[in-house]
């Protein structure tokens, strides 16, 4: 018994050494050609051309419409390269099959195939993950994220600039430090919101277009791929070029200025996140911007006015028709509110909103209500909206000629 408890272990170790083709090797990334036409091209594009009309151009030959979702992608890419900023993080929300999934990945096909991630993980495994690059995009699409996950997000979102650290015990019982690097940011693409306010007050939130006219130009845009008029998703030689572009952004940290920060005026500042957020926008803009920003007597890249004009644009958007950043609103829930103020109702019923927006009983009492599933709990509309409050009645009615009771929500 003895010699079972120690010699196994290290008879595995001497033949995982005997056998090293075993193990999986580090992946190793080729330096990027400077003299290739495609380098060339990016190189240019930083310097004389707006590389944001680029990135999205070669986003919308793959996935039509949703601007604003890919804006605010592409805004969180770039505030991995900021110095002085908590991060940009999104948020987005729709119903099922609408294109959340498809947006998120087109877009992660534009980045340089080190620094994506997708996919399920367990609580504590990006703590183990060896490769892990910092500056990297982790996207969770349709994954039911644990209260546990969730602390890891806050402390990587409150801590952006620092590595994310998680102490344990080996077998020998000996400390282990195990760490996210920093710089991390977290896309996360689901019907419904996170259930923790905490997380969403640090995220860009931001809808997937869900109309009937953007249903038939996806089907349009469907046709002509399948036809053969338009290139497979993915083999088009302006990824290539965006992903040099981005490599470019990543290979500096810049800190940037914003010397007219003390006269931009906000008329609702309650919620501190969302100013510091316009904030970071305008640096997001400027840095993506780069090659063709001044730069001050300490190296600090700064802000112009067409990045104010930008960020301006991109906040008011998703705070109306496409986002709701100031609510915290998901697609269904911000619908359920607008419904409840058309139908001009002071009282209203979970049927009458069933019978108003075209769903069950069930999804109407859920998002009036929020739930709980065995990884996570998710707020709803009464959580949410001050101008909605909740009364519990018992109703009697009559039934086949008996009296009956039942209980109604108000």
């Amino acid at each position: 018994e003895l010699r079972g408890m120690f010699e196994v272990k290290k008879g595995k170790t001497k033949r995982a050494k005997q056998n090293p083709e075993t193990t999986t090797p580090a992946p190793v990334y080729p330096p990027v050609d400077e003299e290739s036409p495609v380098a060339k091209k990016a190189l240019d594009i930083l310097r004389n051309e707006d590389p944001l009309n680029f990135i999205l151009d070669a986003f919308t030959r793959d996935h039509v419409g949703d601007k604003i979702v890919a804006e605010c992608l592409i805004m969180s890419v770039a505030s991995q390269s900021v110095a002085n900023t908590k991060g940009l993080h999104v948020s987005i929300s729709g119903n099922s099959g609408k294109g959340k999934t498809h947006a998120c990945n087109t877009m992660l096909r534009l980045l340089p195939e080190e620094y994506r991630i997708k996919g399920t993980v367990s609580n504590k495994a990006l703590f183990y993950y060896d490769d892990l690059r910092a500056g990297t995009v982790l996207l969770f699409d349709d994954v039911s994220i644990s209260d546990e996950l969730q602390e890891i997000m806050k402390s990587a979102t409150a801590n952006f600039q620092e590595p994310i650290e998680h102490r344990t015990l080996t077998r020998d019982r000996q400390l282990k430090v195990c760490t996210i690097p920093e710089r991390c940011v977290w896309w996360l693409a689901k019907v419904e919101a996170v259930g923790d306010d905490q997380v969403m007050n640090r995220m860009l939130t931001v809808w997937i277009d869900d109309s009937a006219e953007q249903d038939r130009a996806v089907l349009e845009h469907l046709k002509r791929m399948e036809s053969g008029r338009l290139p497979p998703a993915g083999e088009d030689e302006n990824v290539s070029v965006c992903r040099i572009m981005l490599g470019e952004l990543k290979k500096k940290i810049h800190r940037v200025r914003i010397p007219y920060a003390d006269r931009i005026n906000f008329s609702a500042a309650h919620n501190r996140r969302n100013p510091a957020m316009l904030l970071d926008l305008i640096k997001c803009h400027a840095v993506l911007h780069f090659l063709q920003r001044e730069t001050d007597e300490d190296g600090s890249l700064i802000a112009n006015r067409e990045d104010f004009v930008y960020a301006r644009k991109l906040f008011i958007a998703i705070n109306s028709d496409v986002g709701g950043q100031e609510t915290k609103l998901t697609r269904n829930e911000s619908a359920a509110l607008a419904t409840i103020r058309k139908m001009g109702l002071n009282i209203f019923t979970v049927r009458q909103l069933q019978d108003a927006l075209g769903l069950s009983y069930h999804q109407t009492y859920r998002l009036m209500h929020g739930y709980s599933n065995s990884r996570a709990s998710y707020q709803g509309i009464l959580d949410k909206c001050p101008a909605i409050s909740l009364i519990d009645a018992t109703v009697v009615e009559e039934l086949c000629g008996v009296e009956a009771r039942r209980r109604e929500h108000y």
